[in-house]
């Protein structure tokens, strides 16, 4: 791979990302990312050819990264689609190749312009399993399908590295998750941390687990287009309602405060949110992790967007410490450590069957 290759990492100014802090900038390798189900809008690898066209496309996602962090992916890519900031980001990279190859289980987490680098990343995984990459024939297409982890796919060419025939069949969301691998920084922006990242996924996760069912698969397919205009988004209907609820003390809490403010939300301009998380008029297709686990989630105020997160981490954790791990880095559900272990411990007595809540 020619030396003046760079890899942009895209993260909000004056954010650290993973256990190894990597902030936004332009890196000699890509950083650590999550890959498979827990992929996520921000943040991003995006290879490029020379430190030039890193250093411009950093400039043109920046603003973009900045004010839509905490956007959930789906909305994301619909704010996306008419944004003239959006489309110069496009135009950019669709000049530089008419393949993306988007990896989202490998060794190196990210999209890549040349086949080679992704090859790379394949082939030096460990595991046969975590060898997932897709090829698109625009941008759009490519962030879309890393950015809500399959959710929404657009401009499909096919899967694997190949000179492939094109497919009409778009890829499945992958199904584990694995990590990249960091590297110094070259250029990367450096500021002080001036505020604590909000959400930075949210809404409905694939329920991995063989005892309950399965939600149906989310998906919003596209056949394959010979133009880099951003194609139409067709935004994911979620599961579950909001509802306002009467608090009460915990008997089984870790915390000894009884009402505590909401944990985890979105609201607009002007508009306070009250909700909390109501498994009652949940979909039946959630899974379900026992009435002491709801119980909890209901007392301390957590609404049905954190339930979401709390069941994408215990699925994605392979043990108490990964999980509690997640949590913190994530930052979008607010938990101390030693709720995150209670809560833990909650979701480890059951999984068990629809049915059984308060």
């Amino acid at each position: 791979m020619s030396d003046g290759r760079r890899f942009v990492f895209v993260y909000p100014t004056g954010y650290k990302f993973g256990k190894a802090a990597s902030v936004t900038g332009i890196y000699s390798s890509m950083q650590f990312c999550y890959g498979g189900r827990s992929r996520m809008p921000f943040p991003i690898n995006i290879e490029c050819d020379t430190v030039d066209n890193a250093q411009h496309l950093l400039s043109l996602m920046q603003p973009i990264a900045d004010r839509y962090h905490t956007t959930p992916p789906v909305k994301l890519l619909s704010i996306l689609e008419g944004l003239q900031e959006w489309k110069n980001v496009c135009s950019f990279m669709d000049s530089l190749t008419s393949t993306f190859f988007a990896v989202s289980l490998g060794w190196k987490i990210g999209i890549f312009i040349a086949r080679a680098g992704a090859e790379d990343s394949l082939n030096k995984s460990k595991d046969q399993q975590f060898r997932t990459c897709d090829q698109y024939s625009t941008f759009h297409g490519a962030y879309a399908s890393m950015a809500t982890a399959g959710q929404l796919v657009f401009d499909y060419i096919g899967p694997g590295t190949g000179p492939e025939e094109r497919s009409e069949a778009p890829p499945a969301p992958p199904a584990a998750v694995v990590q990249g691998v960091i590297d110094p920084p070259l250029t990367p922006h450096r500021r002080d941390r001036s505020a604590t990242p909000g959400p930075l996924h949210q809404g409905p996760w694939p329920n991995t687990n063989p005892q309950t069912p399965r939600r149906p698969r989310l998906l919003s397919e596209v056949g394959p287009r010979s133009h880099s205009t951003p194609s139409a988004v067709h935004p994911v209907q979620r599961s579950g309602t909001l509802h306002h609820k009467h608090q009460s003390t915990d008997p089984f809490s870790p915390s000894s405060s009884g009402k505590q403010p909401l944990r985890y939300g979105e609201a607009t301009v002007g508009q306070t949110v009250t909700a909390d998380y109501d498994h009652d008029h949940a979909s039946d297709n959630e899974p379900n992790y026992g009435s002491l686990f709801y119980f909890y989630l209901r007392t301390h105020r957590f609404n049905d967007h954190a339930a979401h997160s709390l069941h994408a981490y215990f699925q994605q954790s392979q043990s108490e410490e990964e999980f509690i791990d997640a949590l913190q880095m994530g930052r979008d559900v607010e938990v101390t450590s030693g709720e995150a272990s209670f809560i833990f411990f909650l979701m480890m007595e059951h999984p068990e069957g629809p049915g059984d809540s308060l």
